[in-house]
């Protein structure tokens, strides 16, 4: 399954890549941003949008180069809460291009039973390449004297595969319209409920739309010109004695192009053989944004996930490691030379570096980071000075002995804020059969509370002592 992007707060992301900025990208959807601003990287160019779907996750984009009428619009993209879409978009310079014209038409033939008819119309002579579904080719020429083919198919071939897509896909969006607007609310068996069944969902999806997919793939395409792959979409929903009408046309255009599985997977493998040599965060998060694309891709085998989701799971806990060693190394820099803001970030920077070299020893440049860590805390005049992780104990109990649960089964969590986010919590321990519980808790968290609560409690200044009654 792909990793949730908590960053997200339950939207969905959408990330395009071009090799300029004059790109003008659109949604289907009125009340989505606009537009999004070319945010240089490297050596492209990123489009980011963020996209509130609780009333649809269904989404078509179009993409434009300003100050022409060259465009193309994507097939349907289902999104999904937490999770992001990766697209390339190129620019071809030179050739012939082929593009299909938005206005195709429907129409109906007088066939065999459950026959459909897909037609192609063109100036230059075109390849039909279906390799998957059973189908024969008719050729020909118009009454205007352009190319005629004809793919004609049954369609009783992917009915059931086509029916049992749309069921699991409603039952996705019915799910993530639930988790977006009701998950503060539900109680905790509904909501774990939920989130097992949304990865599990988006997995069933994922594998039907592949094995639909691949299918219904159709490529369109001429001599020496790029090849067009019909919108499966589009063919499913074709029923027996219909007929789909596609002009190509031909001219030079901006192409979209959804990042090959392949592709993603070289690049996640490379970045993985790479990270011994690596000790900065920016490495490490490139790698985790691979792994996340290879996870979430339609065409991913089952067969390579767990082994892949070791390999991410690897890859991000270096990365929050990494990143908690950056921000100590920064925050180090602007404190006052030789003060006890210095020798305690000091210190942070060491637990990281020590976890980092504990856990992944092949990471070697650590080492001599520990080293001049351990040189700049040995010349800090405030030795004695500890950090002391704040640690807060207490025991649960219940308001309504009816309302009584297994001490056991209650999970302690750390919060930002006095109002209760699970989305934006962090599960720090358990409570004991006994009803005792006792958590450290993580930097820059204020606030706990216990599965069940609706307010969590303020632990600021130092609280060591907090007992919980559950109402």
């Amino acid at each position: 399954m792909t990793k949730n992007v908590t960053s997200l707060n339950g939207k969905a992301g959408v990330v395009f890549v071009a090799n300029s900025n004059d790109m003008v990208i659109t949604t289907n959807i009125n009340k989505d941003p606009q537009s999004p601003k070319a945010v240089k990287n490297g050596r492209v160019y990123r489009y980011e949008m963020i996209l509130d779907i609780s009333g649809t996750s269904a989404r078509y984009f179009t993409v434009t180069k300003y100050g022409t009428t060259n465009s193309q619009k994507t097939a349907k993209i289902m999104l999904s809460a937490n999770k992001q879409l990766y697209f390339d978009i190129e620019q071809v310079e030179n050739g012939i291009d082929l593009k299909i014209d938005p206005n195709q038409s429907m129409g109906w033939i007088n066939g065999k039973k459950g026959e459909a008819l897909i037609e192609f119309n063109s100036k230059i002579k075109l390849n039909i390449n279906c390799p998957n579904l059973k189908h024969t080719i008719r050729s020909g020429r118009s009454v205007a004297g352009t190319y005629l083919d004809s793919l004609i198919f049954d369609v009783t071939q992917y009915a059931a595969l086509a029916q049992n897509e749309s069921a699991l896909s409603e039952e996705l969006e019915e799910a993530n319209k639930r988790m977006a607007k009701e998950a503060e609310t539900m109680d905790d068996a509904t909501y774990n409920t939920l989130r097992t069944r949304i990865p599990q969902l988006i997995e069933e999806l994922n594998k039907v739309s592949g094995e639909l997919s691949n299918l219904l793939h159709i490529e369109v395409s001429g001599d020496k010109t790029n090849k067009i792959v019909i919108d499966y979409n589009q063919v499913k929903g074709m029923n027996p004695m219909s007929l789909l009408r596609y002009n190509i046309l031909i001219l030079n255009e901006t192409v979209i192009k959804e990042e090959t599985f392949d592709e993603i997977l070289t690049t996640a493998k490379s970045r993985y053989k790479e990270y011994p040599q690596h000790t900065d965060f920016n490495f490490y998060d490139g790698a985790m944004t691979a792994y996340k694309k290879a996870l979430g891709h339609r065409q991913c085998p089952d067969i390579m996930r767990p082994d892949l989701q070791v390999e991410y799971d690897s890859i991000a806990s270096m990365r929050k490691w990494v990143n908690f060693y950056e921000k100590a190394h920064q925050l180090t820099q602007k404190a006052e030379p030789k003060s006890k803001d210095e020798y305690k970030y000091l210190l942070v920077q060491l637990r990281t570096v020590n976890h980092m070299l504990n856990h992944h020893p092949e990471v070697t440049g650590f080492a001599a980071i520990r080293d001049r860590v351990k040189k700049s805390i040995s010349e800090n005049p405030n030795s004695t000075y500890t950090v002391k992780r704040q640690r807060v104990s207490g025991k649960i109990s219940f308001a309504d002995v009816k309302e009584s649960r297994p001490f056991n089964s209650l999970k302690v969590f750390a919060s930002h804020t006095e109002k209760v986010d699970r989305k934006l919590s962090d599960q720090i321990g358990n409570v004991n059969a006994d009803g005792t519980y006792s958590v450290l808790i993580p930097d820059n968290f204020t606030y706990i509370y216990v599965s069940g609560e609706k307010k969590a409690h303020y632990i600021g200044n130092g609280r060591e002592k907090l007992d919980i009654e559950i109402k």
